[in-house]
């Protein structure tokens, strides 16, 4: 499937985001951490949705190339 160069920037967006977020959560104390992975909304945690949101769209430009 073809891009355009204003869908390839956005989805670099996206992941510098995601990327973002993901250091953001490794900032924080142990304690935070474990309350953040622990805290769960039915069937996902904050830390799952953004490594599985990083991983996702970086296999979607991958196979977009």
């Amino acid at each position: 499937m073809k891009v355009t160069k204003e869908e390839e920037r956005i989805l670099e967006e996206i992941h510098r985001k995601f990327s973002e977020l993901s250091t953001l959560l490794d900032q924080l104390s142990n304690k935070t951490a474990e309350k953040t992975l622990k805290f769960h909304n039915e069937n996902y945690s904050i830390n799952h949705c953004i490594m599985w949101g990083e991983i996702g769209i970086s296999e979607i430009r991958d196979d977009l190339e």
